[in-house]
Parts: C-alpha cells; sequence; structure tokens
C-alpha cells in the first residue's frame, strides 16, 4: 500500500545533528606533532583547539605580531572521525542554532558568495601550513543537545479497566525518541469503545549533564526518579545506530495492551535497537481481559520461536540499505520496501549546498487509519520512494488487528 509523506512540519521527525560535518585543521588536535597527523587516522573525543595564525606586520617602522583566531560556533560534542584531506579552504559558517554549520565551503569562492554569506566568511584554513580534514562528528559527549536518545520506558494500556491498545505513534518529546499508545476499551466480540479512545500520556524526562555521557530522570508524582542507562533509554552513536525491523505478532488468544524500544536480546554496548510489544490474555466473546497477573503485559520479541509461522525468521536477519543522497524534502510516495527479519543503520545524508540530515527520517503519524478494532501485533517498517531513486524515506509503525473469522489470516490494518 502506497502512502502520499511530506516531509515537514509534526509530520515527520530526525535524530536531530546525531551525526554532522566538520571542517578542521590537524593544528587544533591535541600534541606537539598534532600539525604531522595524517586526516584518515583522525578519532579522538578531545576537544579542538582554535586555529591561531600568526602574521608580522610593520607599522610605523615597527614590527607588530598579529594574532588571527577561529573558533568553532559550533563544537562536535563528541567524536571527530572519518576524516579526509581537503586543503586551503575558506567556508561560509552558519550561526549554531542547529542543523548544518556551513552554507559552502570552497578553495575559491566568489565575492557574491561572500557578500551574500548569512553566517562569517572564514579564511584562515587558506593560510594554515598544517593539514586540512573534512570530517564526521559523531555526537556522543553530554554537552551535546542532539537528538541521540530512545526511551525503553513500557507504555501499557490500563488493562485493570479492560483497556487495550488502539493506536500508535513515534514521537519526538524531551529530545527522545519514544513509542506513545492509544488505549480504548474492549468490548465484546473484538469491537472498541470509541468514547474511552485516549493517548496515554509519556513521562515528562529531564536531561542531566553532570555526567561524561549524560544521564536522565523522569518527573513523577512531582518526584524525580533517576533513570539506568540501557535499562530505561539509551544513547545512538557511531557504534550503535542500527534498528531492527520486525512483525511482532501475538496467539489469537491475545491482544496487545502495550508496546516500547529495548536492546536487542544480543545485549551489549553496540546492541541494536528493537521492538518489543506487550499482551494480555483475553475471551473474545465477552470481550473482557484476564484478571491473571501473569497473563497481563507479557513482553514478546520477534524471533524464530514467537514468530515461527513467518518464514522470514526461518533465516538469519540482514540488512537494508539506507539510500541517502536525494535531498528528502518535499512530497514524494512511499512504499513498504522492508521486510520483517532486516535490520538498519541510521547515517548522514550528504545533500546538496551542504545541507545534511540524518536518515531515515521517522513517521510522527499515528499508525491506524480509522480502525475500531483491538490488535494482534505491531510492526516497524522502512518505507520509500521506489520512483525517486535515492529518497531516504521514513519509519513507520504499522498494527495488526485480531482475525474477527479465528482463522490464520491476519487482517492488514
Amino acid at each position: 500500500m502506497s502512502k502520499m509523506f511530506l516531509l515537514v512540519g509534526n509530520n515527520s521527525f530526525s535524530f536531530t545533528d546525531l551525526f554532522s560535518n566538520i571542517y578542521i585543521s590537524t593544528s587544533q588536535l591535541k600534541g606537539n606533532d598534532s600539525c604531522l597527523r595524517s586526516c584518515v587516522n583522525i578519532n579522538t573525543v578531545e576537544k579542538l583547539d582554535c586555529v591561531k595564525q600568526e602574521n608580522s606586520e610593520n607599522s610605523n617602522g615597527t614590527q607588530s605580531l598579529k594574532i588571527t583566531e577561529y573558533c568553532s560556533a559550533k563544537p562536535c560534542h563528541g567524536r571527530i572521525h572519518k576524516c579526509f584531506v581537503k586543503n586551503s579552504q575558506e567556508f561560509c559558517e552558519l550561526p549554531p542554532v542547529g542543523g548544518r554549520r556551513y552554507r559552502w565551503l570552497l578553495r575559491h569562492p566568489t565575492e557574491d558568495m561572500r557578500k551574500n554569506c548569512p553566517g562569517r566568511v572564514v579564511n584562515i584554513m587558506t593560510k594554515n601550513t598544517c593539514s586540512d580534514c573534512f570530517c564526521q562528528c559523531s555526537e556522543e559527549g553530554a554537552e551535546s543537545t542532539a537528538t541521540r536518545t530512545v526511551s525503553f520506558l513500557p507504555q501499557y494500556a490500563d488493562v485493570k479497566n479492560n483497556m487495550v491498545v488502539s493506536d500508535v505513534k513515534l514521537i519526538k518529546e524531551d529530545n527522545v525518541v519514544q513509542i506513545k499508545i492509544e488505549q480504548a476499551k474492549l468490548l465484546p466480540q473484538g469491537k472498541l469503545d470509541e468514547k474511552t479512545r485516549a493517548w496515554v500520556p509519556v513521562d515528562i524526562l529531564i536531561y542531566q549533564q553532570n555526567v561524561s555521557e549524560g544521564a536522565f530522570w523522569a518527573s513523577r508524582n512531582n518526584s524525580r526518579v533517576p533513570l539506568v542507562k540501557d535499562v530505561d533509554y539509551t544513547f545512538l552513536n557511531h557504534e550503535k545506530r542500527r534498528l531492527n525491523l520486525d512483525d511482532v505478532l501475538v496467539d489469537k488468544d491475545w491482544v496487545i495492551t502495550g508496546a516500547r524500544f529495548r536492546n536487542s536480546e544480543d545485549g551489549g554496548r553496540t546492541s541494536a535497537i528493537q521492538l518489543e510489544v506487550f499482551k494480555t490474555k483475553y475471551d473474545y466473546q465477552t470481550g473482557l481481559l484476564s484478571s491473571v497477573e501473569e497473563e497481563q503485559h507479557v513482553a514478546v520479541v520477534a524471533n524464530n520461536i514467537t514468530q515461527s509461522q513467518n518464514s522470514h525468521y526461518h533465516t538469519k536477519r540482514s540488512a537494508k540499505r539506507v539510500v541517502k543522497r536525494r535531498d528528502p524534502a518535499g512530497n514524494f510516495t512511499t512504499e513498504l520496501i522492508s521486510l520483517p527479519n532486516q535490520y538498519l543503520e541510521f547515517r548522514l545524508a550528504q545533500m546538496m549546498n551542504f545541507n545534511e540530515s540524518v536518515v531515515p527520517f521517522l513517521d510522527a503519524r499515528p499508525a491506524a487509519e480509522k480502525s475500531v478494532v483491538p490488535y494482534s501485533g505491531i510492526g516497524i517498517v522502512y518505507r520509500s520512494s521506489r520512483t525517486l531513486s535515492g529518497t531516504p524515506g521514513v519509519i513507520s509503525l504499522r498494527l495488526f488487528g485480531i482475525d474477527h473469522s479465528k482463522l490464520d489470516k491476519i487482517t492488514f490494518v
């Protein structure tokens, strides 16, 4: 099924500034021999020094020393790596208000380009005797304001009041990517009480910069609760940027009552992010959820056991490559181009005129389209254009309605 998509406003969001480009001189690196460093070997989390250029000038017959200094308006709060040589470039540096650092970066810009620079023109690198490098900045430090956090906090429907998941969507709140659920009361024979539909609030998350990597607290009942990294949330970085693409379906006597992101089962600091759903047993005829605690909010992830009916889980998980060349702005039609049991990696898209984005984007629209049924599964998929080559695409959630016929067939919603 194709969907028209527009990457603007509240329709989508991204891991803003997680990865970006930065132009540096090897003289900015720490160490006495920094000027001799090779661009390709740079891999550092140290803060850069400013570039200093000393010029001798004659004034009224006397010799004076003029020192010109350049410090980046938007420093990299993380790892500088993936560099290559790009010497003697002049550039237009934009104000540090988010987004890209440069409007242009050229050896010989025109005078009109200099005059129309909306920031400041910097030419100190053209006079530098050290190697200059064009690098990737991967945000990792506590000072970073980049979107790099994924919440692992679960969202549950109120099963004590017979509520189930009626919709889901991806959100970015408090600069954290999260799954948000809508709930509604379950009625007999797989129906929902439309009057009870409501989105379940997420916790207010508070970022703390007083530790090396940063940390989070949750605001609950007028108090702050410390959260645990890789239990309640995680940070993406250049090593941890993989997302598993899965369909997580449950047996016919169960219904979806919650969802969250989590680290994949292999764990570790480079673990992929995966979708986890929570199921609760129910009686189709009466519409009542089980009151047995062990049958409420049971966690399920996709693997060859839980999804044994899906042939895609009979093989090893495969990669889905994200294209990154076309500017993603504007209208385009997206189609499902991923398969269950694949994965993708977030990456820096390099566009025309130094536009840059972390791709793929994330679809902020609710997954359901006027559905009135509870769900037996949630999927996380990659959608892109088959006609516009190079379009980065979006990550979307999808829902699987319960099977009213009690057959093996699952209804796609």
